[in-house]
């Protein structure tokens, strides 16, 4: 599992780890029940503290990304455990944004099919 992390972003590398991650199950080189590397592995490969990598697991697990079992680690979870709520609320912000920024719907939806093809 190969993440980009921008040191210099001026996005938390916690949000940044969290983003790369669902992305990767987004575009199915991720699939459920595939296990992620120790937090520990994972920091030492990224050269970042462990507490970073533990937050974003964190906010995978609250988010219903990733399961963590004790035994076994972090894995990605069946879609059945994502939380639909928060997606509709964040998909809602996002085109209404989209609005406020001009984009008419029809360049809204072609930007949407764009990423989905």
């Amino acid at each position: 599992m190969i993440l980009k992390i921008d040191m210099a972003s001026e996005i938390p590398i916690y949000q940044q780890v969290r983003d790369e991650i669902v992305s990767l199950i987004g575009m199915g080189e991720l699939n459920p029940g595939d296990e992620l590397p120790a937090v520990r592995s994972l920091a030492a490969d990224l050269g970042i503290n462990p507490m970073t990598i533990q937050k974003s697991y964190n906010i995978l697990k609250n988010e219903g990304f990733i399961e963590i079992h004790r035994r076994v680690g972090a894995m990605v979870s069946s879609l059945d455990n994502l939380k639909q709520e928060e997606f509709e609320k964040n998909l809602e912000k996002l085109l209404l944004e989209g609005k406020a920024r001009g984009y008419n719907m029809e360049e809204l939806v072609r930007r949407v099919l764009w990423y989905l093809i």
